[in-house]
């Protein structure tokens, strides 16, 4: 690696390729990562189990037909794009977050290690468990 930085590598990139790359959080935070890889401030990934606790929708989604909110419900997704976890109910058992609520807590409490894949979808009223797959 010759940047040590992801705004240097981020601008050497515009000056080469495109201006102004949209970058995720996430994206930047693994070409952080690369660097600090290569430049030894970290030795080696580390391998160790994490637990991710919740997720936060804020502000709350506006999916429902009156656009007051909505009744979210998470897959997750191991690196081999195989289901680990779901949080799927019968629509009219899942909770209706509404605006006013200001966030959307969703608990999941999930060990893991390695890359998710992480779905946040609404359930609408009248999909069936046979339609969620």
């Amino acid at each position: 690696g010759i940047f040590p930085q992801v705004d240097h590598i981020v601008r050497y990139y515009e000056s080469r390729r495109c201006a102004h790359p949209f970058l995720t959080f996430s994206q930047r935070r693994y070409i952080q990562y690369l660097c600090d890889l290569s430049f030894g401030i970290i030795e080696k990934p580390h391998f160790t189990e994490l637990i991710l606790k919740t997720i936060n929708l804020s502000p709350v989604p506006l999916f429902n037909r009156e656009r007051n909110g909505c009744r979210p419900y998470v897959d997750v997704f191991n690196q081999d794009y195989k289901k680990i976890f779901s949080t799927y109910q019968e629509p009219n058992k899942l909770r209706v977050f509404c605006a006013t609520d200001g966030v959307c807590p969703i608990p999941l409490n999930i060990p893991f290690n390695g890359d998710l894949t992480i779905h946040v979808s609404h359930a609408p009223v009248g999909l069936s468990l046979h339609a969620h797959v």
